[in-house]
This record gives C-alpha cells, structure tokens and sequence, in this order.
C-alpha cells in the first residue's frame, strides 16, 4: 500500500496511521482520492495545519490519471468580511498608487486589531480610487491597539516606518480563505 502525491512522491512513511486506515480496508487493488485535512481540538478543520485550500474533483466519466489534464477542477472555500482599512504600503514594481491595504477590525472590547493584509484583486482604477480615498485619511498615529507583526508566511515582510496609517473611517468588503494559526487573514481578495 502507497500514499502518493499528485506528482507522484510516496509519502506513505509521513502518514502512517492514514496507510494503516486505508490498507485495512482489503481490497487487492484500488485507488483512492482525496485529500488531507488537519481538525483542531474542537473538531473544526484548519487550512494553517496541512494547507488545503478548497475542493478538488474531476469529471466522474473520465478514468483516474496523475496531473491535470484538463480533468481535474479546484474550487476554493472563500470567506467574505468587512474590515477597516488602517493603513497602506508604497507599491513595488510597476503596480501604481498603493501596495497593500492593512486592515484591521474591532475585538468585543472596543479595540482595534490587526487583521492582515491584502492586494490582489484591485485593478488599476480601484488602485487611483483608492489612494485618492486614503489620501485625506492619512495621519502620523497608528490607529491599532498593538503594533502589526513584522513578519508573516505571507508576503513581505512588512516595515512598519514605510506604513502610512490612516484614520480608521474606510470600510472594504475582503474574500479570504481563512484565519491562521496567529490570528491574521490568510490573502485573499478585496
């Protein structure tokens, strides 16, 4: 009995109880997909344990083959909130008007908490309407309850002097996959 991955890699020795589970099964040959998934203590699963994003399926008429192939289809499981905007990042590269958005949102006590970042999914007149938006908003005092961490998984790492904070007024609409382990959004949309 082998667990491979979708490139091939044998990684029955990594998941030895899920090779016990399936080899008990005692079919003489089968294949079986799917994918892991980690569960905290409270039952709920967690995309920050194994990194499972969404939902993979292929065309129930097409045979099981490796790879793409044009049969196989993602879907991702995404969540969708409203968070303050607290501040912005210089953009890099040849993107205009604004790197990130750093959100935050308002714990049961009134305070402001940082939340993430996000990015992606702003197309160039978003970007102007944006910055144009933030421009009248700036000010010299972060407006969160506690500093942002420097350093995440995702994205660069963030300085906070190159920051430019805003007076928290600014509410956006962000799609997200879902909340690490340290209390900030994996990225997503907004």
């Amino acid at each position: 009995m082998n667990l491979l991955t979708r490139t091939g890699l044998d990684w029955t020795h990594k998941y030895p109880a899920i090779a016990d589970a399936v080899s008990s099964i005692g079919a003489r040959q089968t294949y079986l997909d799917g994918e892991l998934c980690g569960a905290g203590p409270d039952g709920i699963t967690s995309f920050s344990m194994i990194q499972l994003e969404g939902i993979i399926s292929k065309r129930a008429d097409a045979p099981y083959t490796p790879g793409n192939r044009g049969l196989w289809l993602k879907v991702k499981c995404l969540h969708r909130e409203e968070f303050v905007v607290v501040g912005w990042t210089d953009p890099e590269s040849a993107r205009p008007f604004l790197g990130a958005l750093l959100l935050g949102y308002y714990d049961p006590h009134g305070r402001l908490v940082f939340a993430g970042c996000v990015g992606s999914g702003i197309n160039q007149t978003e970007l102007e309407r944006l910055w144009r938006r933030l421009q009248p908003l700036a000010t010299d005092k972060m407006p969160l309850e506690v500093p942002p961490p420097r350093g995440s998984r995702f994205g660069s790492p963030l300085v906070l002097s190159r920051v430019h904070w805003v007076t928290p007024e600014l509410v956006v609409e962000v799609s997200y996959l879902a909340w690490t382990g340290d209390n900030l959004l994996r990225p997503g949309r907004l």
